[in-house]
């Protein structure tokens, strides 16, 4: 038996790694409408009203799996993807388990962020990629364990043999491929791994790959994409297909992925790397990139040892105004006077930058969402008085962004884009937020960066279908447009306007560059700088602000404008930037314009879709669970086997939620055999059958810089037993029983190297009572709230915990924590105090053999207390302190274990014990 528990053990802890999922449950009403298209083995879901955008979807994944070139493979399965037009945040995933994809329609507001193209099919390249790489992957050993155990263990076993830097650096190189444009093009994408070396950081493979908490590491779509170009440039198309299918198939069993590097092009993992990153450095070293001089010269900002950005700078009489962020701060306003910085006010929660400066306001977007369905939010537009510091929202249930008010900030011009997936500048009234007007423009995808010329006309960027953009004018009284620039395949963004002058950001070969243009001249200027990535340029009559990305954060520089030296481009060569067409041999992607035929969608279809099942271990249980969900992921259901090994019982049951109505629906039934109970001595053999039936109601709000939540749940539950001998004295055989529970936590927005919310309070009140014969009832009491501690990322945590039983006998088992290292404490009524002081200690960024990473070590000062109505032992208290590791695990995989040391105070006596993540073990 010790060997089974081993090797359930691994099992269960490899598996384990992949079960949690992007998914959001239930996150929209029964009440949408859904249709649906298909072709060949591709299937678009989509909200009414959208039926031309699923045909644009569907004609361009169907050409997708046609291509034979740049090809994964010859294998198709079943596609289904689902598009959400009601979420401002632009994503996309492609998961398993089960096997669908999202497409988020909103576009990202910042052109730099994706680039121009076309939202809709960047997201259908770069994601259906993925379902090709899941399909191709269907091999070997990796397609053994998918026939036998479903999307999970699948998905664990894939993800074991490759890294995740391949999954989406090769979807990059493919929307890069497949597009006029892609991320793999742009300065702003590139940039990441460069700014490294300008800082003369020198980081290793595993610091680079896992990242750091408290350092500015890239992510693994940068590196990903320049060992995936890599591979591709030097060793043909065919190159990582061979890999992976390698590499899925476990051949070489240990590091397969690396095995399959070197087989395929002679070269080991880490020499294969090195010349990947050295053709980077060779690309940016040529033209004089690398300067570690470009980031001290002119700088206004404070240095910090932490990661800090000050960012959309903007000149405020003798003021200077921006955002200033960090890894140990929240976003808030700032500025500067006298050389000396000041915070204005704290941001709230925001999912962009840009903001609007006049009249002594500021106008920005704040993010928030409906109480009840995530997939559904809002992006509402917030007026900030620099004098009083007072700031409110003026629009409600918005999807509004990169917000400029008029000179005298009677008007704020907005982007919108609406559930129609249409893009359009708003006009609104800045002390009401009405719309005064509404401006279409034919044949564009985006409107961004919306910004007021003067009293009459407006500026935007436009983008193109094509990936294209440039600079536009609109004539608000008549609505009347001109293009001022031509169109480009340049990125241009962060427009200013002074003294009739544009000033703007655009990318031009390996840089994202300050321009500026004076309408009716034949000629766009760039400044000339060796900076990397320049953004935000804003001017007064004498000088020039921006702020400069880095490997330390973004900062700001500002520069007398006579002492500027610009470069003239003649329009007709600003329209295009060969850079942009030379990095990568493109294949732009052909769709034909095939009209398809669509049917209503049934969201009772497929309402169970088993997809996975795997084992699990939670001691002393043993289990095998059965997953299902269907497509739209608003049911869930469960089927589990297992296996008590203290009490050597056996128990079988199922549970099935409903997310689609405003309250969740759930029930389940578990059916447990050969179970025991003493009673005088005597142990008697039962069986036990347990049925709940309830509703849970989870709302969670997001309102300034705090996030909330309100959870009502109520259920009516029957346990009943079956005795093989004669029946006990006063142990009934059939209870029914209600538990009704609420909770309301809320707490502040997190900065990344917080532990816990310096300020948080989490609320939770359960009553469970009998209404059949014998009356037992208990109602537990929880309040832990969070306070600051000395330094910014040491959090205070206070818990108080109460339980009450209306009788010495508990029929309920206990719901409260003893002070540590105390258990198993029963009594009528209970209370317990704890005082917890978390504090990190040290960074060390050191991993070993690609296995395991060491992020950071933490700890936590403690002192727990409890009373009970008990005669003895009625008080016990306990007092020390926990170290905590937090690490990755083959590059990818977050863990945390612990060591606890304390005493007993009560009964002096010290204690020690292993703290492992309940979730995985």
């Amino acid at each position: 038996m010790h060997q089974i528990n081993k090797l359930f053990f691994f099992i269960t802890f490899i598996f384990s790694f992949q079960c949690i999922h992007a998914q959001e449950f239930g996150g929209f009403p029964t009440s949408k409408k859904w249709k649906q298209t298909n072709a060949e083995n591709i299937r678009i879901i989509f909200p009414k009203g959208l039926d031309s955008i699923a045909n644009e979807i569907l004609n361009i994944t169907t050409a997708l799996s046609h291509q034979s070139s740049f090809s994964l493979g010859s294998k198709h399965t079943n596609a289904n993807i689902i598009l959400q037009n009601q979420h401002v945040i632009p994503n996309g995933y492609a998961g398993l388990g089960p096997q669908r994809s999202e497409f988020f329609l909103t576009p990202p507001s910042d052109n730099f962020s994706q680039g121009t193209s076309s939202w809709t099919k960047q997201l259908a390249i770069h994601e259906f990629r993925h379902i090709q790489q899941f399909q191709s992957m269907q091999k070997g050993v990796s397609k053994l364990l998918y026939k036998i155990f479903g999307d999970d263990v699948f998905n664990a076993a894939i993800n074991t043999a490759i890294p995740n830097w391949y999954f989406e650096g090769e979807a990059v190189y493919a929307e890069t491929k497949y597009t006029e444009q892609g991320r793999g093009q742009l300065p702003s994408f590139l940039k990441r791994i460069p700014a490294l070396w300008q800082s003369n950081k020198k980081y290793n493979w595993m610091q680079l790959r896992n990242g750091s908490i408290k350092k500015y590491t890239p992510n693994h779509y940068d590196i990903g994409y320049l060992l995936v170009k890599y591979g591709y440039d030097h060793y043909g198309e065919n190159f990582w297909k061979n890999i992976t299918q390698q590499a899925v198939t476990y051949k070489g069993i240990f590091y397969p992925f690396q095995k399959a590097i070197y087989r395929n092009s002679g070269l080991t993992y880490r020499e294969f790397r090195k010349r990947a990153f050295s053709s980077l450095f060779d690309t940016y070293n040529n033209d004089s990139l690398i300067n570690p001089n470009a980031l001290s010269k002119d700088r206004i900002s404070k240095k910090h040892t932490i990661y800090t950005n000050y960012l959309e700078p903007k000149f405020y009489g003798d003021s200077i105004l921006f955002i200033k962020e960090s890894f140990q701060q929240n976003p808030s306003f700032g500025y500067i006077v006298n050389n000396k910085e000041k915070k204005l006010t704290n941001k709230y929660i925001s999912i962009e930058s840009n903001y609007g400066l006049s009249d002594h306001k500021i106008v920005y977007s704040a993010y928030s969402k409906h109480p009840r369905w995530n997939w559904i939010t809002y992006n509402d537009i917030v007026i900030l008085d620099i004098n009083t510091r007072k700031q409110h929202k003026i629009t409600q249930k918005g999807k509004y962004f990169s917000p400029e008010l008029s000179k005298d900030g009677t008007k704020i011009i907005v982007s919108q884009f609406n559930d129609k997936s249409q893009s359009s500048l708003v006009l609104l009234d800045a002390k009401s937020g009405e719309n005064i007007k509404t401006f279409f423009v034919p044949n564009t995808t985006y409107l961004s960066h919306p910004k007021f010329m003067n009293d009459s006309t407006l500026l935007t960027i436009t983008r193109t279908s094509e990936g294209l953009s440039t600079l536009m004018g609109i004539h608000i009284p008549s609505s009347n447009t001109k293009n001022i620039l031509p169109k480009t395949n340049r990125i241009i963004g962060d427009i200013s306007v002074h003294n009739q002058l544009i000033y703007f950001t655009v990318s031009d070969s390996l840089q994202d560059k300050i321009a500026k243009y004076k309408l009716g001249d034949s000629a766009v200027y760039f400044l000339i700088s060796k900076d990397i990535a320049s953004y935000a340029p804003n001017a007064n009559d004498s000088n020039l602000l921006r702020s400069i990305f880095s490997a330390q954060g973004y900062f700001l520089k500002s520069n007398h404008l006579a002492n500027l030296s610009w470069e003239r481009i003649a329009l007709s060569k600003f329209s295009k930037d060969d850079f942009l067409t030379q990095r990568i041999e493109k294949k732009i992607i052909t769709t034909p314009s095939v009209q398809h035929i669509d049917t209503n969608y049934r969201i009772s279809k497929q309402i169970l879709n088993f997809h996975s099942w795997r084992p699990d271990y939670n001691s002393p249980i043993y289990s095998i669970k059965a997953y299902g969900n269907n497509l739209l992921n608003n049911t869930s259901t469960e089927i589990n086997l297992s296996y008590n090994e203290n009490e050597k019982s056996y128990s079988m049951g199922g549970s099935f939620i409903y997310g689609g109505l405003y309250p969740m629906l759930f029930m389940g039934s578990n059916f447990g055999f050969n179970r025991s109970i003493i009673k005088d001595s005597t142990s008697f053999l039962f069986h036990q059958l347990d049925h709940q039936l309830g509703f849970t109601i989870p709302l969670s709000f997001i309102n300034k810089n705090r996030y909330s939540s309100v959870q009502f749940q109520s259920s009516i539950n029957l346990k009943q037993l079956f005795f093989k001998d004669s029946i006990p004295n006063r142990i009934g055989t059939k209870h029914w029983y209600m538990v009704h529970q609420l909770q309301y936590n809320i707490q502040r927005q997190m900065a990344r190297m917080q532990i816990l919310p310096s300020l948080a309070l989490y609320s939770n009140v359960q009553m469970r009572y009998t209404i059949s014969k014998d009356r037992y009832a208990q109602l537990v009491l929880q309040i832990k709230g969070n306070l600051p501690g000395i330094l910014k990322t040491h959090t205070i945590q206070i818990n108080n915990t109460a339980q009450l039983n209306n009788s010495n006998t508990q029929f309920f088992s206990n719901r409260i924590s003893y002070a540590r290292n105390y258990e198993g404490i029963r009594a009528q009524k209970a209370l317990s105090n704890s005082f917890n002081y978390h504090l990190p200690l040290f960074y060390p960024d050191w991993g070993f053999a690609n296995i395991l990473y060491l992020q950071r070590v933490r700890a936590n000062i403690f002192y727990d207390q409890s009373f009970t109505s008990n005669k003895v032992n009625n008080f016990v208290n306990s007092a020390g302190a926990e170290i905590y590791i937090d690490t990755k695990w083959w590059n990818q995989h977050p863990l945390s274990f612990g060591f606890r040391y304390g005493y007993t105070l009560q009964h002096p006596k010290p204690f020690y014990e292993f703290i492992l993540p309940v979730a995985y073990f």
